[in-house]
């Protein structure tokens, strides 16, 4: 599924037999919670694009009876048996019910000394909401700063497992010399070039 404009919303929604007006929907966007006024409406919506002025900020939800049916067969005389996949429980994006999905990715250190933060939060396989912020400004549970102390502290350890492991690919990678032997001399020669 692709972000579409309010534009391309709209025409599917009309195409689905869902008369709306771009009022309405700038009314919903205005809202409190926006997400589901348009989930009603068979709208995914993408605050962070819609933010940042980016004009795709909608998605289409697609139902069951949305979805493209399956063309008859050719032949009705003989009716097939059709074995259905066993069904899946359907995914509940009841706030209590969903797995909440929340990464957090801190950026080295720019020119100034600022790390920001770049925060995701999802659930399933939808798409994140992403919001950036200057680390230090964040408050880290006491849980988050044991952590992170902890990686720092782990820092050196986990560079020298890093190299050696590098280290060993590589060793591994090479191929061993052998020597070469000269019938009429007593001294041993590596072709390093071959």
């Amino acid at each position: 599924m692709t972000w579409i404009t309010l534009r391309a919303a709209l025409k599917a929604l009309k195409q689905q037999g869902r008369v709306v007006s771009s009022e309405h929907i700038k009314t919903l966007l205005a809202g409190e919670s926006p997400e589901d006024a348009l989930r009603e409406l068979g709208l995914l919506f993408n605050r962070t694009a819609y933010q940042q002025n980016n004009p795709k900020f909608l998605q289409l939800v697609q139902s069951a009876s949305d979805k493209p049916k399956s063309e008859s067969p050719k032949s009705q005389s003989t009716p097939r048996k059709t074995e259905s996949p066993p069904s899946q429980p359907a995914l509940s994006y009841a706030w209590k019910d969903c797995p909440i999905k929340l990464l957090i990715l801190i950026q080295p250190a720019d020119d100034d000394g600022q790390r920001q933060a770049i925060i995701s939060a999802t659930t399933y396989e939808d798409a994140p909401l992403i919001a950036i912020e200057n680390a230090a400004d964040l408050q880290w549970p006491a849980s988050i700063l044991q952590l992170l102390k902890q990686l720092k502290h782990d820092l050196p350890t986990r560079k020298h497992l890093n190299q050696s492991t590098h280290r060993a690919k590589n060793t591994q990678l090479l191929p061993s010399a052998k020597p070469e032997t000269n019938s009429n001399s007593s001294t041993h020669q590596v072709n390093l070039f071959s």
